[in-house]
């Protein structure tokens, strides 16, 4: 939460992603949590009951119906790009307070970064939790 900007999904799917926004929460700034359970993670239809830290979840833009994820080439930048849910678009949350939490890549078992300045993209590339590697939950 070093920046305090919002991840904003950029209309060029293909493109890094950002947390830069200083616009209103929007449909360009929203996300569905989607819930795996290895048991059905095509279908994606896994009853779970509250968060908890170790959490499986899929981060889907309500801007483009993409997931957040990494690619196989370039494992340490986060894409918004994947039409499905596989192994590298899955994330572990891990709670620091109620609204604040850190994920981490199940595919590279690193934690998400994004840094304090608008020019350099989230990268999942971290050890472990500090500032910049928290997220605020913020509802709709």
């Amino acid at each position: 939460m070093a920046s305090n900007k919002l991840i904003s999904v950029s209309s060029n799917q293909s493109e890094k992603q950002y947390a830069n926004s200083d616009s209103a929460l929007g449909l360009w700034e929203s996300f569905e949590p989607k819930f795996i359970d290895y048991t059905d993670l095509e279908n994606n239809d896994a009853e779970i009951g509250p968060l908890s830290n170790g959490t499986l979840i899929g981060f889907k833009s309500l801007a483009t119906g993409n997931y957040l994820g990494i690619k196989s080439n370039e494992t340490t930048r986060l894409y918004a790009d994947a039409n499905e849910l596989h192994y590298n678009e899955i994330f572990e949350i891990y709670f620091i307070n109620a609204n604040v939490i850190g994920i981490k890549s199940k595919a590279t078992n690193k934690f998400v970064c994004a840094y304090p300045s608008p020019t350099r993209s989230i990268v999942v590339d971290r050890d472990e939790l500090d500032e910049w590697e928290t997220f605020e939950i913020v509802p709709t």
